[in-house]
């Protein structure tokens, strides 16, 4: 309301005209009302975007190709925890050097944020690894020339792909992301990542609704494809082989530097966000447990059975794992310390924007000004036709426009009155807006042309009597006034 109530103070509507106002009139510029059109037009854009809550989805797909099985078909290998960092970029809002420590803290993963995993891996003949359906002969053929082996007399073989989209920002860069690294030998096993963007590889994101679909393709729709416009996807291979004890625990993850920033340029609301977390998980791995750790304060409902929440936590536990149906869960996370940012933003956005409107329609409203008077002047009547003017006419013209106003400002009232006793107006239930704004237009339009009418005929000047018709003029005016 402030930005519409400056902007008609800003115009002078009901102001007469003064040499103040001629002045600023001569003084209009079209280049001035351009820039401050363009402002006008980036800082709405700015105060409209800064108050959507947006949405975050890390997507975790942990697959298993080969992996260790009993006598049943039972999976032997646990994921003891899955971990999932949100590392949101406070901009200076929260800093507690008491923060509660946890076995990452020194990790890239706590510093930048993303999935880590506790897999406990045990030590199985190669006769009791079973593939599974993603475990395909080209992939197996693949791994072979990368690792010069043959990964079939080897042991399990997991896939973990992590993505996670970016909050929008209102300087509308991200960086491009291509990034393979080669196999790597480490104690037991050997490791393989690839990152990059998901707009260039939207065929290996895996994002399942609340039914739990088991396409393991992007899907191409419109909502999709933009929750993933700007976004980072890190797929991360892992090969074991040559345990020699009963089994290991070992962690591993993906960490992602681009997400989770929110700060100053933020064009979303910083206090605040919907959480999407997809775990598309095959049946082929048993799962303990699942916590969200942010690196501040957050306040988070979890009112199903399993979930729990700390001011910093997001557990779910044994028991939500077993009844999962591997489909998304949502989470609507409120960010108590980015309260006072997002505060603070708003009122900076709405002053400016409250300024470059204001300037905007007040030069506008004098370059329109300036026009309309070059066109008097050029299309003015002459002193001898304004004479001859009839002021029935004239009156006839500003009447109307009189009625236009008084229809108006009724109309506005009847809703005011209609509102204050709470009473509506009953409506068919086919009801479509398009009607109403086509009836409007037509009122407009309607108002429009019977203005042109009245105008021209309003100043069509009366022709001159000549002869009989001066003479009998003058004895009519000379009965009237004996």
């Amino acid at each position: 309301m402030n930005i519409f109530i400056s902007a008609l103070i800003a115009l002078f509507f009901l102001n007469k005209s003064s040499k103040d106002v001629q002045e600023k009139t001569k003084r209009a510029s079209k280049f001035r009302t351009f820039v401050y059109f363009v402002l006008a037009f980036i800082t709405g854009v700015m105060f409209y975007k800064s108050y959507q809550v947006a949405t975050v989805n890390n997507s975790v797909d942990f697959r298993v190709l080969r992996g260790a099985v009993d006598s049943l078909g039972h999976p032997k290998d646990t994921i003891e925890c899955l971990y999932v960092f949100n590392k949101i970029n406070c901009a200076g809002s929260y800093n507690n050097p008491f923060v509660e420590p946890n076995s990452f803290a020194d990790s890239l993963l706590t510093k930048e944020g993303g999935v880590w995993i506790s897999l406990k891996v045990v030590s199985a003949p190669t006769d009791t690894i079973k593939e599974f359906s993603d475990y395909t002969l080209e992939l197996e053929q693949s791994l072979n020339e990368q690792l010069g082996a043959d990964v079939s007399q080897m042991g399990q073989l997991y896939r973990l792909i992590s993505m996670s989209n970016s909050i929008p920002s209102f300087i509308p860069i991200y960086p491009k992301i291509n990034k393979i690294e080669r196999w790597e030998h480490l104690t037991n096993c050997y490791d393989s990542i690839s990152s990059g963007n998901t707009r260039d590889i939207k065929n290996s994101i895996c994002i399942e609704n609340s039914k739990g679909s088991k396409t393991r393709f992007f899907d191409q729709s419109r909502n999709h494809r933009k929750m993933t416009e700007n976004g980072l996807i890190i797929d991360h291979f892992m090969l074991f082989d040559h345990i020699s004890e009963d089994s290991i625990e070992y962690v591993w993850g993906n960490h992602n530097p681009y997400v989770n920033t929110m700060g100053w340029m933020t064009g979303a609301d910083v206090s605040q966000y919907t959480f999407v977390l997809s775990l598309p998980f095959q049946e082929h791995v048993y799962i303990k447990k699942i916590r969200v750790i942010y690196n501040l304060p957050i306040e988070v409902n979890c009112p199903e059975e399993g979930l729990s929440s700390s001011f910093r936590f997001i557990d779910l536990d044994e028991n939500f794992m077993k009844d999962y149906q591997h489909g998304s869960l949502q989470f609507y996370v409120k960010l108590p310390t980015m309260a006072n940012i997002q505060q603070i933003r708003s009122i900076i956005i709405t002053a400016l924007v409250t300024t470059f409107v204001s300037l905007f329609f007040t030069n506008f409203f004098y370059c329109f000004r300036r026009w309309a008077m070059k066109y008097r002047r050029k299309h003015g009547l002459k002193y001898g036709e304004k004479k001859r003017l009839c002021r029935k006419r004239v009156d006839i013209f500003k009447n109307f426009h009189y009625l236009v106003a008084i229809l108006f400002f009724i109309l506005l009232l009847c809703c005011a009155i209609l509102f204050l006793f709470d009473t509506t107006i009953l409506v068919k239930d086919d009801f479509n807006a398009y009607e109403i704004i086509g009836i409007i237009i037509g009122f407009v339009a309607i108002s429009l042309f019977i203005t042109n009418l009245l105008y021209k005929y309003a100043i069509t000047p009366i022709p001159k009597k000549r002869g009989k018709e001066k003479i009998k003029a003058k004895q009519a005016k000379q009965e009237k006034e004996n």
